[in-house]
C-alpha cells in the first residue's frame, strides 16, 4: 500500500471514529451517586446527599452544576492517587468525602481527603459536588 493510500484510509477511519451507536457517551450514562462529607473527618457526624445525572437531580443542592463538574473532571478524579506520585506535604484540613454508586455506568467506591496536594487537588475539582 503506497504512503498515500495509507494516509488516507487512516484519514478516514478516523473522521468516523465514535461514530458507532453501540455504548452510550458517557453524558448519556446513567449517574447515581451518594456523597458523604464529614467536616472533621469523622464518618459519625457525616452529611450525605444524593446526587443523579441525565437528567440532573436528587438531593443535591445544585444538581446541574455538580453533574457538569463530574463531567469536565473526568472519571480520573474518582481513581485513588497513585502511590508513586509525589504531592506536595501541605495540609488543607480534616474533612474526609466518600462517594459511591455509578457514576457514566460504572461503579463508583472514590475516598477524598485533603491530607496532601495531590488530595486537595482531587477535592478541589469536585468543590461543587462535595459541597452539595
Amino acid at each position: 500500500m503506497s504512503y498515500t493510500a495509507l494516509a488516507a484510509a487512516l484519514a478516514a477511519a478516523a473522521a468516523f471514529a465514535g461514530t458507532a451507536t453501540g455504548a452510550p457517551a458517557q453524558q448519556d450514562a446513567e449517574t447515581r451517586l451518594v456523597i458523604s462529607v464529614s467536616e472533621n473527618g469523622d464518618h459519625s457526624d457525616a452529611r450525605e446527599t444524593t446526587l443523579t445525572c441525565n437528567p440532573a437531580g436528587g438531593e443535591h443542592s445544585a444538581p446541574q452544576a455538580a453533574c457538569d463538574e463530574l463531567e469536565a473532571a473526568g472519571s480520573t478524579v474518582l481513581s485513588p492517587v497513585s502511590r508513586t506520585s509525589v504531592c506536595t506535604q501541605m495540609y488543607g484540613g480534616p474533612e474526609t468525602a466518600r462517594v459511591t454508586g455509578v457514576w457514566a455506568g460504572q461503579p463508583v467506591d472514590a475516598e477524598f481527603s485533603r491530607t496532601n496536594g495531590c488530595e486537595m487537588h482531587r477535592w478541589d475539582q469536585l468543590g461543587t459536588v462535595l459541597g452539595g
